[in-house]
C-alpha cells in the first residue's frame, strides 16, 4: 500500500512538472547580429553618366547648303581637317556684285569734278558784282543832284512869287519857276527809281556769286558722301570674303567624332550644330544629387561605381560641385532641386563611353575604426534610439546614443561595447524580458 502511494504521488508529480513544462512561455525565435569595431563610411547614392570632358560642336558659320557628310560616329579626325562643306556660290556671287558696287561708286565720284563751275565763272560773277556796285554808286550820285536841284527850284518858286506879289516879276516867270520844279521833282523820282533798281542787280549779281561759289564746294560733299558708301560696301566685302573663305569647315581640333547631326545635303540657318568631336577616352562623371546631399559633398570625395557597363570599376572622386541647382521632377511627381556633381576617373575608364548610365556612390564621411551595430537593430524608444541585446537568452532593451550612419551599419557613440549581441529587426512579440533564441 505504502509502496502504490510512493508511485502514484510520483506519477502525480511527473504530470505536474510535465504540464509546467509544456504551459511555460516558449522562446522567441530571433536573428542576431553582433556589435563590431571597424571601418564605417557615410555616403549618398545616385545615379549618373559619362560624358567627355572637353566636347567641340561645330557649327555652320552662315546660312546656306551642306554638302552630305561623309564622316561616321567613330571616326578619328585631325585637327585642320575638312569635315564639311557649304556650297560656295552664293557667296561668291555676293563677293563680285559688292565689287561691282565699289568700282561704279569710284566712276561717279570721279564724274563728280564735272559739275565743278570752272574759275572763269567766278571771275565774271565777281565782275558782275563789281560792276553792279559802281552803277548802283553812280545812281545814288544822280540821286543827290536830283534832290539838290529839285529843292533849288523850290526856292527859287518861292522867291519869285514873293517879288511877283510885290509887283516886281511878271506872272509869265513865276509860272516858268513852277514848271522847274515840276520838273526837277520828276527828276529826282526818275533817278531814285534808277538807284533801286541799281541795288537791285547788286543783290542779283551777288546771289550768282554765292550760287557759283557754293556749286563749286558741292563736289566736295559729293565725294565724301560716295567715299562713305564705298568704304560701307568694303566692310560688307570683308564679311563677305570672309564667308567665302569658311564655305570649307574644318575640325578645331583632333578626336572621334561623336555625333553627326544629319548626314544629309541640307540648306541649315546659321549657328547651326553639324557635328560634335572629342575624346571619348577623356571622360568624367556627371551624378545628379539632391541639393541637400550636396551641401556635405566636397572636391576629393571618393566616388564608388556601383553598376556600370561592365564588370570593371574604376575609381573615381568629385573634381567640382556645380555652383547652381535646377528643378527637376522626379517620377513621382514631386518637384526636386538638384544639382550636378561632376567626378574624375582615377583609373582608365575601360570599355565606358560618352553618355553611359552607372550607378554611383559618393562617400561623404568614412573612420578607419569605429564601433558599429547593424542598423536593422535600431529602433525609436520615444526620443531616443534603443536596442535589444541578447542577454543569456533573453532580451533587454538599451538605449544608445548613434553618430554617423551608412546604408548597413551605424556608429555607436554610447551604449554598447563590441562582441555585445543584439537583435535585428525585432518583432512586436520582444519586449523588455522575452526570452529568445
Amino acid at each position: 500500500m505504502k509502496r502504490t502511494t510512493i508511485v502514484t504521488g510520483a506519477l502525480v508529480l511527473a504530470l505536474l512538472a510535465g504540464g509546467a513544462w509544456m504551459l511555460r512561455p516558449r522562446p522567441v525565435p530571433v536573428e542576431l547580429g553582433t556589435v563590431t569595431r571597424g571601418p564605417l563610411a557615410e555616403g549618398v547614392d545616385a545615379e549618373a553618366k559619362t560624358r567627355v570632358r572637353e566636347r567641340y560642336v561645330v557649327q555652320a558659320p552662315f546660312a546656306g547648303r551642306v554638302a552630305r557628310m561623309a564622316w561616321r560616329e567613330g571616326d578619328r579626325v585631325a585637327r585642320g581637317a575638312i569635315v564639311a562643306r557649304i556650297d560656295p556660290l552664293p557667296q561668291n556671287a555676293a563677293v563680285a556684285q559688292a565689287l561691282a558696287q565699289i568700282e561704279a561708286l569710284r566712276e561717279q565720284q570721279a564724274g563728280v569734278e564735272t559739275l565743278r563751275p570752272k574759275s572763269e565763272a567766278i571771275a565774271q560773277a565777281q565782275a558782275a558784282v563789281a560792276a553792279s556796285e559802281a552803277s548802283a554808286s553812280a545812281a545814288r550820285e544822280r540821286v543827290a543832284q536830283a534832290r539838290a536841284a529839285y529843292e533849288q527850284a523850290q526856292r527859287d518858286e518861292r522867291r519869285t512869287s514873293e517879288l511877283e506879289r510885290s509887283g516886281y516879276e511878271s506872272r509869265a516867270r513865276v509860272e516858268a519857276a513852277r514848271l522847274a520844279v515840276v520838273a526837277a521833282e520828276r527828276t529826282l523820282h526818275a533817278s531814285d527809281a534808277s538807284a533801286r533798281a541799281a541795288e537791285a542787280q547788286i543783290r542779283a549779281a551777288s546771289a550768282v556769286l554765292a550760287e557759283t561759289r557754293a556749286k563749286r564746294s558741292d563736289p566736295e560733299y559729293l565725294k565724301r558722301m560716295y567715299a562713305a558708301e564705298i568704304e560701307s560696301i568694303r566692310a560688307q566685302l570683308r564679311e563677305l570674303e570672309d564667308r567665302a573663305a569658311r564655305t570649307v569647315i574644318r575640325a578645331p581640333v583632333s578626336g572621334t567624332i561623336l555625333r553627326v547631326v544629319e548626314r544629309s545635303e541640307q540648306v541649315v540657318a546659321a549657328g547651326a550644330p553639324l557635328l560634335e568631336i572629342g575624346d571619348p577616352r577623356r571622360l568624367e562623371i556627371v551624378c545628379d544629387v539632391l541639393s541637400q546631399d550636396a551641401v556635405r559633398m566636397h572636391p576629393g570625395d571618393p566616388i564608388a561605381i556601383v553598376r556600370g557597363a561592365d564588370d570593371r570599376h574604376p575609381r573615381a572622386r568629385v573634381r567640382t560641385i556645380e555652383p547652381a541647382g535646377y528643378t527637376k521632377i522626379s517620377a513621382l511627381g514631386i518637384e526636386e532641386q538638384r544639382v550636378n556633381v561632376i567626378g574624375a576617373f582615377l583609373d582608365d575608364p575601360g570599355a565606358l563611353g560618352d553618355g553611359y548610365r552607372l550607378e554611383v556612390r559618393i562617400t561623404t564621411w568614412s573612420s578607419a575604426s569605429v564601433v558599429r551595430v547593424p542598423s536593422s537593430a535600431l529602433f525609436r524608444c520615444e526620443d531616443a534610439w534603443c536596442v535589444f541585446v541578447d542577454d543569456a537568452g533573453t532580451a533587454r532593451r538599451r538605449i544608445v546614443r548613434i553618430g554617423r550612419q551608412s546604408d548597413a551599419e551605424s556608429e555607436v557613440l554610447g551604449g554598447l561595447a563590441p562582441g555585445m549581441r543584439v537583435i535585428l529587426r525585432p518583432s512586436d512579440r520582444v519586449t523588455e524580458g522575452t526570452r529568445v533564441r
